[in-house]
């Protein structure tokens, strides 16, 4: 079932991100390619994405928060319909919510654009050449549960209202945990190489490669942050002296470069 949503998914991207000349792989190819290099579940986002991490947690937590509405006569089939609901709702913003999103949509939670302007900065405010009129089914979807498990912890009569307002407490932060994931959109950048040793060398050259990829498809971007653990490539003298020589490749200047405590992991590469 997973390979193939996966080969589902891939010619979806295809279909509307290539030209009718990129040659699509067959659908043989690629189960051959998905039983060489098997899809496997991350155990733990912590460190690499912490907001995916929470994320996670909040979904985990909403979905134990309404095995206990059961006890406040909450019946099964309202209880089992929410939580399959919340879970279509996790797998939609793990897999396919990214997939959405582009620089014009007339979906407002699809449109970065509009989802990264401020509006009450104006040197962090654009104006979209379009109208915000349409709706996800799935985001909507998520809206709906959230308000529904809402509504039925402040009309539930059988909880007392210090029982009520700690439910609503750990509701709300679970909801701003799905929310944050939600709204933090990452992008995966994978290189292959034949052969080669984690050093500095390894690093500038990947850095390169991923900065001209975002110089090229975001022209408007200059400048860069970038967070890492603190493995001895990453701050290695050669590395941070490789700044200038890797503004003047690729166009945009690493203005800071931070790195995580030690055994804490790896942290997500920003772009500004």
């Amino acid at each position: 079932m997973a390979q193939h949503l996966i080969c589902s998914q891939y010619y979806s991207y295809c279909q509307e991100t290539t030209s009718v000349n990129f040659k699509i792989l067959g659908e043989s190819s690629l189960f051959a390619i998905l039983q060489a290099c098997a899809a496997s579940t991350r155990k733990s986002m912590a460190g690499i994405d912490n907001y995916a991490a929470n994320g996670f947690t909040g979904f985990d937590n909403l979905k134990k928060k309404c095995d206990e509405l059961a006890v406040f006569h909450v019946s099964i089939d309202k209880v089992v319909q929410l939580q399959k609901t919340l879970q279509k709702c996790r797998n939609y913003i793990k897999i396919d919510y990214k997939t959405h999103m582009s620089n014009s949509s007339t979906i407002a939670d699809h449109c970065s654009v509009f989802g990264l302007s401020d509006s009450k900065d104006n040197d962090w405010n654009e104006e979209c050449d379009h109208t915000h009129t349409d709706k996800c089914e799935d985001c909507c979807l998520l809206d709906n549960t959230l308000a529904e498990i809402e509504l039925i912890l402040k009309d539930n009569d059988e909880m007392t209202e210090d029982i009520r307002l700690r439910h609503l407490t750990l509701f709300n932060q679970q909801r701003n945990l799905l929310y944050e994931w939600k709204k933090t959109s990452t992008k995966t950048f994978c290189h292959v190489f034949n052969n080669c040793l984690q050093n500095s060398s390894t690093v500038i050259s990947i850095l390169e490669d991923v900065l001209k990829r975002i110089k090229f498809d975001h022209p408007e971007v200059e400048t860069a942050y970038i967070r890492c653990d603190n493995a001895g490539c990453y701050h290695d003298s050669e590395t941070l002296l490789a700044v200038k020589a890797l503004f003047d490749s690729t166009g945009i200047f690493i203005r800071r470069i931070d790195f995580s405590e030690p055994q804490t992991g790896v942290n997500a590469l920003h772009i500004g």
